[in-house]
């Protein structure tokens, strides 16, 4: 193996590489003038200063004061060594060049772990896999899926599979590979031990959902019950859906479904699609929704969001039409809305109903049709949020209702879209529009108010802390 790459190696992937091509891969870019701006990778900012120059090969921020060349932030984004650096931007920039890496540039313990944990889960995703397609045993779990859509390619791109009811065959199939036992246990595949001697299958019986990182590595699992067997002759109550739990390879808050798979097309539109469930992603993927996503069975997150920061600039919430979906789409506008980094709208669905099911009732076309054209903007789903939640009919709740709607139009900044929905407003309540502009000019006073005086608390306190 070679000690070294040659130097002309190296001065020629640096020569046939584009920075810009590179970054744009980790960073949502736009050209300002010579440069390219975005939000920087390292920090976490509210306004883009993050530069990357084509005509000087270089990066910056003007924050917190990294830069560098293509192998600087190559080794600053991915931790790699200066070799590994190199050997990922000709990956990256698609050059044709065989480089060995000697083992000086191992990666660390904790890297060396992290792999180890990444090949159990991929091996483990490709057994559940083997059971599901080729088994008598994930028989009735292959049913059920082709039941309800899955084609056999859908079920080979995701790689979905099932685990036996046996709960110690996972564990056995692993211990022929040689994994350690205190390895095993930090997969967070496993809840306990038979007697002592063999590891039990946490998914046993359920139907698997591998759930890869943003490179495609399998993390992770998601298990769901075979419909019927929630309520089989156990004397406890199991979960529909069950988790992975946090390891060192996969936090619930950094993670976003189908990333791997969505991002290429979010940063071609520049457009993401926010679902609740997998389960939907998996089923606007077949029908040619490529640029789909879901938080993992929470609340949207800080980490999540800073993810999408860097890939798109719209936001498509399609969250189920039942009151937690309403409920869960509004937490999600609230956190969006902080910095109005994203162009917000909402896919509306009827009460009960979720995108998967919308697909299945009334098709492929249909739906990608709806999705396309029939958006909400924020003050439109908030007005329908507020009636599922007041009773019109009384007058003190119409009065209640108009009160807080207009307090969410203060945060609407075009004029020609805050007065199309005074008019709106208007008409619907019978009530002069000069009324609502007074109210609303009130409610934008009282805005304004409240942000200055956090802004003072917020400088006393930097006071204080110095």
């Amino acid at each position: 193996m070679a000690t070294k790459i040659p130097e002309e190696t190296i001065n020629q992937i640096r020569n046939e590489s584009n920075i810009v091509d590179v970054v744009s891969q980790y960073v949502q870019l736009k050209k300002r003038g010579k440069n390219h701006f975005g939000f920087c990778p390292f920090h976490d900012e509210k306004t883009p200063s993050f530069s990357v120059t084509d005509e000087k090969q270089i990066f910056h921020c003007f924050s917190c004061g990294r830069g560098g060349n293509l192998f600087t932030f190559l080794m600053e984004i991915e931790g790699f060594s200066f070799l590994e650096s190199v050997q990922k931007a000709a990956e990256l920039s698609g050059m044709d060049i065989d480089l060995q890496l000697d083992g000086r540039n191992a990666p660390n313990p904790m890297q060396n772990k992290k792999d180890k944990l990444v090949q159990i889960h991929e091996q483990t995703s490709a057994f559940y896999h083997l059971i599901l397609m080729n088994t008598v045993t994930g028989e009735k779990a292959l049913n059920y899926l082709k039941g309800r859509g899955f084609t056999e390619e859908l079920l080979v791109e995701y790689q979905i599979g099932f685990s036996p009811s046996n709960k110690t065959t996972t564990y056995q199939i692993l211990k022929k590979d040689h994994f350690p036992d205190e390895l095993l246990t930090e997969t967070g595949i496993f809840t306990d031990w038979k007697n002592g001697t063999e590891l039990l299958d946490r998914f046993s019986s359920r139907i698997i959902f591998p759930l890869r990182n943003e490179k495609g590595k399998v993390v992770a699992f998601s298990g769901r019950l075979l419909p019927g067997e929630e309520n089989s002759e156990k004397d406890y109550h199991e979960a529909k859906y069950l988790n992975s739990p946090e390891t060192i390879l996969f936090s619930k808050r950094d993670f976003l479904f189908n990333l791997d798979k969505a991002r290429p097309e979010m940063r071609k539109s520049s457009e993401v699609v926010l679902f609740e469930g997998y389960m939907d992603v998996i089923a606007a993927w077949n029908v040619g929704i490529k640029n789909g996503v879901a938080s993992m069975g929470t609340a949207l997150a800080d980490e999540q969001i800073r993810i999408l920061n860097k890939l798109v600039d719209s936001v498509v919430i399609a969250y189920d039409g039942d009151r937690a979906g309403l409920e869960a789409t509004q937490k999600a506008i609230d956190l969006l809305q902080v910095g109005n980094r994203f162009d917000i709208t909402i896919f509306p669905l009827q009460a009960g109903m979720d995108p998967d099911e919308y697909i299945q009732e009334k098709g492929a076309e249909a739906f990608q049709k709806a999705l396309k054209n029939h958006r909400e903007t924020i003050f439109h789903f908030q007005s329908r949020y507020l009636k599922t939640k007041l009773d019109l009919n009384s007058e003190n709740n119409r009065i209640r209702y108009l009160d807080e709607i207009l307090k969410k139009l203060v945060n609407v900044e075009s004029l020609v879209e805050r007065e199309l929905y005074i008019n709106e407003l208007a008409d619907e309540f019978s009530l002069d529009p000069e009324t609502l502009k007074k109210q609303l000019q009130d409610n934008q006073q009282d805005y304004m108010k409240s942000r200055q005086e956090e802004r003072k608390k917020s400088l006393r306190l930097v006071a204080k802390q110095r």
